[in-house]
């Protein structure tokens, strides 16, 4: 079996798995619950905080998209007009949703402002940027917030906690040594050669998608990425990047008072970066599916019962349709609006 029949058939399983998956853990969440008292739990929901819970999604968006407007002005050293990062960061939201992880909604992001300012390959950068900071701020949540929870009722919670030590200090030695690479020649060779292969794949990627610029596809520069993260604008986005995680914890807090379960907030502000990290994983759309499962699993380990667990995952899952429903509006009105230009 040669490399290509590996790859055509790696490539098929995974997509199998990713269909496969969910619903198998989606078979064991069902085998888990106890339907009649998740249907008791549901029909004491407080509407009002239902709705106020829900009203939040939307702001996780908008933070979003100041997060990359931020990085957009940083890097291109112009004003980014408001209503280009709303409509494209939403849109690029409800395209996403039907790719495993962010994977479709970063994508989208680069493609449109690399066609609106020029340089896809700085737009990738920019992308980069904003995932590492992400990273290094939810891991930060963990590591502070861990230690001053006092309701921890199981020793696997433990784990989350070590592992994000490890990959907090991780990311810290790889930025700090990324540094260091500049300074030696041998590994800014090295250096080199990565950021020319990356030129070459985004190449091909232009390649497929047919866009005609080719010639402002370079190379990734690495340098330029680090001095992102000595330039002061980077404060403004790991407050930011709190700021989402701050939103997504006091929208599950208010999920869990609408079902009358008292959780302590610290519980939903150390869950929030967890929850981060696992659907960023490329196993299914949408994480639908695996979200339920693990809500189950964490919120289990601070002792909350499996049906309260698993409504409020219905719950910010229905916060997610919504922001794509409003990403879809707003395809549809930019539509609407491309046609009139053409016609006047």
């Amino acid at each position: 079996m040669n490399s290509k029949t590996i790859k055509l058939w790696w490539g098929y399983s995974r997509r199998v798995l990713r269909w496969i998956l969910p619903i198998v853990v989606l078979y064991f969440v069902i085998k888990k619950i106890d339907l009649i008292q998740l249907k008791q739990n549901f029909e004491k929901t407080n509407p009002s905080l239902f709705f106020l819970g829900l009203s939040l999604s939307p702001f996780l968006v908008i933070i979003g998209a100041f997060r990359w407007r931020s990085l957009l002005s940083l890097s291109h050293k112009c004003k980014i007009p408001l209503s280009f990062v709303f409509q494209h960061y939403w849109t690029g939201l409800a395209l996403g949703f039907f790719v495993p992880a962010s994977l479709g909604w970063d994508a989208y992001r680069v493609y449109v402002s690399g066609r609106r300012f020029g340089n896809y390959t700085m737009n990738m950068a920019i992308i980069i940027v904003e995932k590492i900071a992400a990273l290094l701020t939810c891991m930060s949540i963990i590591v502070i917030l861990y230690p001053l929870t006092t309701v921890v009722v199981h020793s696997k919670a433990e784990k989350i906690f070590y592992f994000a030590n490890i990959l907090l200090i991780v990311t810290l030695f790889f930025i700090a040594g990324l540094f260091i690479l500049f300074r030696s020649r041998v590994l800014a060779r090295m250096v080199s050669k990565v950021e020319i292969y990356s030129a070459k794949t985004l190449k091909k990627i232009a390649s497929r998608l047919k866009i005609k610029n080719k010639a402002k596809i370079t190379p990734v520069s690495i340098q330029e990425i680090i001095k992102s993260f000595v330039n002061p604008t980077i404060i403004s986005i790991i407050i930011l990047s709190f700021g989402i995680q701050f939103v997504s914890a006091v929208k599950s807090q208010i999920f869990f008072s609408a079902l009358g379960y008292d959780l302590p907030f610290i519980v939903n502000l150390l869950l929030a970066p967890t929850f981060y990290f696992i659907f960023l994983l490329p196993i299914s759309f949408g994480s639908l599916g695996i979200r339920e499962g693990v809500y189950i699993v964490l919120y289990g380990l601070f002792g909350v019962p499996a049906e309260i667990a698993l409504l409020v995952s219905f719950f910010n899952l229905f916060g997610m349709l919504l922001n794509n429903a409003i990403g879809g509006l707003v395809m549809l009105f930019a539509a609407e609006d491309n046609v009139l230009k053409a016609v006047k």
